[in-house]
């Protein structure tokens, strides 16, 4: 008797943690390949209408950003045209940890997807390019990216 109480009440508590997130649509290719899933931590910053500096967490699972729905709500009532500081930071498959920076803008967390491309231009003095694609913006590519994606 108590199995079947145990399996309904966990059920339960996994629906509603899930419910309790929001996600954004979000690929990240570091030097035109995607990340190990369990490497790649990250979070927003930014400073809030008192300047105060806000950090918001996230979780990132390849094609999603997963954040809490609270935080979702406060970052939607930012103006659209806020930054958003994005860090990132990845352990490669040789242990060594590379951060990345990058700037995205609030009104772009509502475009159907957002691809966030990174390419490393000199790992040992952390210089790396960070740029965005949205169906309606798109940073400019540089000669250094890798092709992601080939023509057909």
């Amino acid at each position: 008797m108590k199995k079947p109480f145990l399996i309904i009440y966990l059920i339960f508590i996994s629906l509603m943690a899930y419910s309790q997130s929001e996600h954004i649509n979000c690929t990240i290719f570091i030097d035109g390949k995607l990340p190990d899933l369990d490497v790649l931590r990250g979070d927003f910053s930014f400073k809030d209408s008192t300047q105060k500096e806000r950090i918001i967490p996230f979780e990132y699972v390849i094609g999603e950003i997963h954040l809490s729905s609270d935080d979702w709500k406060y970052l939607h009532s930012l103006a659209p045209q806020d930054d958003l500081c994005t860090n990132l930071t990845y352990k490669s498959k040789n242990g060594q940890k590379l951060h990345y920076t990058g700037i995205l803008k609030i009104a772009w967390l509502d475009y159907r997807y957002i691809i966030i491309r990174i390419t490393n231009l000199n790992k040992k003095r952390d210089e790396f390019y960070f740029g965005v694609s949205t169906p309606g913006i798109s940073t400019k590519f540089i000669k250094q990216e890798y092709n992601m994606f080939e023509d057909y």
